[in-house]
């Protein structure tokens, strides 16, 4: 069995139990706000809290950006050095963010040391922790490197992701709303729906009155998937302190599917600064079963 790391960025918010697994490495993202505040994106709970303090605050979006070229060399050199035999990068949506394509630039460097594979998740968050997850599972039960990327892209470039946003106000920051659009909005109860296309850049998919009617038009796509992959499906929740709605969620889909798997975890500054306090994320990856990818 060849030794592998695994490298993902910050962007996954890993929970505790897989962030401290001995092969798993975190690259972090960062942000910067007008008046020159720095957060390192993190999964850390009290950082996170702080953040979105100083967001509420702001006049304008802090502006993200992706790993220093520099710190990912460092952890190449760190993995060389661990004596890794392979690596396997899982990263946040090349449709929005220059980070896969960075680790892809730079894993191209390292191929005379180190077997690497870089996997565009076309999604982020929760999706890039279960696919981290899985790839543990399927390393550990013997799998080479090589397959195990291959179904990882397999599952990403067929995982579903949707976005609630809760509150308008970001999206207004960002220019992507005008001002008297967000105020009708919240008066009517209108929950912009977005979601990764397949090439993995964030567009609206549906606008819902409701946050129960947004839930019902989820586990209407929960049935098409299930359909559509009947060798099982993953279900994913991720929030930014929307801790109620992310269970009703969960609830709603082991009423509609008891025997489902769902993940759930925090959204992080990064994604958060575009999303907002109070989004909510639902996200769907097909099973691999018997190697069935090509």
């Amino acid at each position: 069995m060849m030794k592998t790391a695994l490298i993902v960025d910050s962007t996954a918010y890993l929970n505790e139990d897989i962030a401290n697994h001995p092969d798993v490495y975190t690259i972090p993202l960062s942000l910067v706000f007008e008046n020159g505040t720095f957060y390192q994106d993190t999964s850390e709970r009290s950082i996170q809290l702080k953040f979105y303090e100083d967001l509420e605050q702001s006049r304008t979006l802090p502006k993200s950006s992706q790993p220093q070229p520099g710190k990912y060399y460092e952890l190449m050199d760190t993995l060389v050095s661990k004596g890794y035999q392979a690596v396997i990068a899982i990263h946040l949506s090349s449709g929005i963010s220059g980070t896969y394509s960075l680790g892809q630039s730079i894993m191209q460097e390292y191929q005379d040391r180190l077997e690497c594979y870089c996997v565009d998740s076309k999604s982020s968050c929760i999706v890039m922790e279960v696919l981290t997850r899985l790839a543990i599972e399927s390393l550990e039960s013997g799998l080479s490197p090589q397959t195990v990327a291959k179904q990882l892209i397999w599952q990403s470039q067929r995982g579903q992701t949707y976005l609630m946003v809760e509150l308008l106000d970001n999206l207004v920051k960002g220019g992507r709303l005008n001002a008297a659009g967000a105020l009708v909005g919240q008066l009517l109860k209108i929950r912009p729906v977005l979601y990764f296309d397949e090439a993995g850049k964030i567009l609206l998919f549906e606008k819902v009155r409701t946050n129960k009617k947004v839930f019902l038009r989820w586990i209407e796509l929960a049935q098409a998937a299930l359909k559509k992959y009947p060798e099982g499906v993953i279900f994913m929740l991720t929030h930014a302190e929307n801790e109620e709605a992310c269970d009703k969620m969960k609830d709603m889909l082991l009423q509609a599917f008891p025997d489902s798997e769902v993940h759930i975890n925090r959204l992080g500054p990064v994604i958060t600064t575009h999303t907002g306090k109070g989004s909510l994320g639902f996200g769907i990856l097909p099973k691999i079963q018997n190697e069935h990818y090509k």
